[in-house]
């Protein structure tokens, strides 16, 4: 037998997270959330969704979500998005949930990606679809500078910053699909992946958006 720790409490541990800690995984649907998040008021509140219907994560990104998205999207930790993927298929979906035909991973800017070398929600989704046996399309949008007029987003305002954002992305689906989901680690306003549910339904107006994260940003009040 191989000695290994716990990712969040570092105790010994023959699992990445040992079972006193996966006990106490504050999970949606343990909290009687609606599967399809976008049904709970002070999430519809939170979150920015006007081109997308369903909305599907395991909690909020708080403990133990956020150490190991950390260590997964910064430290490289394959193991860390692994148990995060198994718990999102087993915990965020159930048998009312329709399956996507596609996973479509949010894609990051090409000088963070030769910088990190790494996008974390290509790997998410790489997880989910050998763990639920659907296809990943990698190249379905592109994510350029980020730039607009030579400013940084930081120095626009709402509505430039949106306006920026909106010709940020390139997106070009291979074929007009009944239902797809765009994968994120960590939804924060809604913004980028409601952009990108408007342009896939710019190019197909039928297709059903859902939105699998695996986290949502708790915004207390």
């Amino acid at each position: 037998m191989i000695n290994l720790a716990c990712m969040l409490c570092h105790q010994f541990s023959c699992t990445p997270v040992c079972h006193y800690c996966a006990d106490d995984v504050p999970f949606f649907a343990d909290m009687n959330f609606p599967v399809n998040l976008l049904q709970h008021p002070r999430i519809a509140r939170m979150v920015r969704h006007a081109h997308y219907r369903q909305l599907h994560a395991c909690g909020y990104f708080d403990w133990p979500f956020k150490p190991m998205i950390v260590q997964f999207k910064y430290q490289r930790r394959q193991v860390a998005g692994k148990v995060l993927a198994d718990w999102f298929a087993e915990h965020a979906l159930d048998h009312t949930v329709d399956l996507p035909e596609v996973l479509l991973p949010v894609p990051i800017n090409y000088r963070r990606y030769f910088t990190r070398r790494f996008n974390q929600s290509i790997e998410i989704a790489k997880h989910l679809g050998k763990h639920l046996s659907i296809p990943i399309d990698m190249t379905w949008a592109q994510r350029f500078d980020g730039k607009r007029g030579g400013l940084k987003q930081q120095s626009l305002n709402r509505q430039q910053r949106l306006l920026n954002l909106r010709q940020a992305f390139r997106v070009r689906l291979d074929k007009p699909y009944q239902h797809v989901a765009i994968v994120d680690d960590v939804l924060t306003t809604g913004t980028t992946v409601d952009i990108l549910a408007q342009q896939i339904k710019q190019q197909s107006p039928t297709t059903e958006v859902s939105v699998w994260a695996l986290a949502v940003t708790n915004a207390r009040t």
